[in-house]
């Protein structure tokens, strides 16, 4: 695999609307304009951690608020260089509509290359690397690129600026804000199941009607997660199902919801945002008392998918994730 050809590369995408790509320290240009970064600062820090969490039982889960920590914000200067005096007007529309619309919200992704040794990658141990790095072995030999690739959700977190000193050249600036700190990977991992059927037997006493599914599936779905700390899931169930429940085998934490599941809608449920929606609305006012908003620790850990009856799909997405 070739080596990347970019140090550190920075893009900011907001949900559904513009975007700004490949923010570098390198020579790029997208639509005839090359934004240099300059100064870069926040990313790399440890988030600060939230004093004296207070423990709220039942469906709120452990503590009032989801990870241990303080907010991440983020500093970007930069310098803006175009080939013409329109596509540098173009390049500060994109900077003045980004996150600044009806839509606040979007994603920063960071990537980093770091070139080093062969060897001395070689001697890594695994569990070192954060999933989302690669080595990239070079072409002459003797040499390898660590790629470190994450993102974090956020929002503006002061005034974007875009000063221009040429009619070809502006220096700008843009101040975000995530409120969750972690880093994840950009890599979404996913797993699918459906609801656990016994392999033979009966129990007593019956109830009908009864519906049947697929003889002897476990209902269930590994997880890795090769980051630092614990991360969210997102739990996607899909198609008919009476009392869907999800349960993190390591820990017996569950959540589970007291509903007919209709099998023309889909319920989401995010443990990273504490939410249950049904096509999109609130729904989480069908969660039993004993639910937790469980996190997947790090390492190996198994979700088990159960339903009273039904033949609904459970899919689970999750990103490996460091503070």
């Amino acid at each position: 695999m070739a080596r990347p050809s970019l140090p550190i590369s920075v893009i900011v995408a907001e949900d559904g609307g513009e975007t700004l790509q490949e923010i570098t320290n390198a020579q790029v240009k997208v639509d005839g304009v090359e934004l240099r970064l300059k100064e870069w600062s926040g990313w790399s820090d440890t988030p600060s951690v939230l004093g004296n969490p207070e423990q709220v039982p039942n469906g709120d889960g452990t503590y009032d608020d989801g990870p241990l920590f303080d907010g991440r914000t983020l500093i970007l200067k930069g310098v803006a260089y175009a080939d013409t005096s329109a596509a540098l007007l173009r390049i500060e529309r994109t900077f003045n509509r980004l996150l600044a619309g009806s839509i606040r919200s979007g994603v920063v992704k960071v990537t980093q290359v770091g070139i080093g040794d062969t060897d001395t990658a070689a001697l890594l141990p695994s569990d070192v690397l954060f999933p989302s790095e690669s080595l990239y072995p070079s072409e002459g030999g003797g040499e390898s690129s660590l790629v470190d690739a994450r993102q974090c959700s956020v929002r503006l977190g002061g005034p974007t600026t875009f000063d221009k000193t040429h009619p070809r050249r502006a220096e700008w600036s843009m101040s975000l804000y995530a409120k969750d700190p972690r880093r994840y990977s950009q890599t979404l991992q996913t797993g699918e199941t459906s609801r656990y059927m016994s392999s033979g037997g009966m129990t007593y006493p019956r109830t009908y009607p009864r519906s049947y599914g697929a003889v002897g599936n476990n209902g269930t779905i590994e997880c890795t997660n090769n980051g630092d700390i614990p991360t969210g899931v997102q739990l996607s169930i899909l198609g008919a199902g009476l009392n869907p429940t999800v349960v993190l085998l390591e820990t017996g934490e569950r959540i589970s919801l007291q509903a007919a599941v209709d099998g023309n809608v889909q319920i989401d449920t995010n443990t990273t945002t504490r939410s249950v929606l049904r096509d999109g609305a609130p729904y989480g006012y069908v969660l039993t008392s004993d639910s937790v908003f469980f996190q997947l620790p790090k390492g190996v850990s198994t979700l088990l998918f159960l339903a009273d009856s039904g033949a609904p799909i459970l899919t689970a997405s999750w990103r490996d994730t460091t503070p």
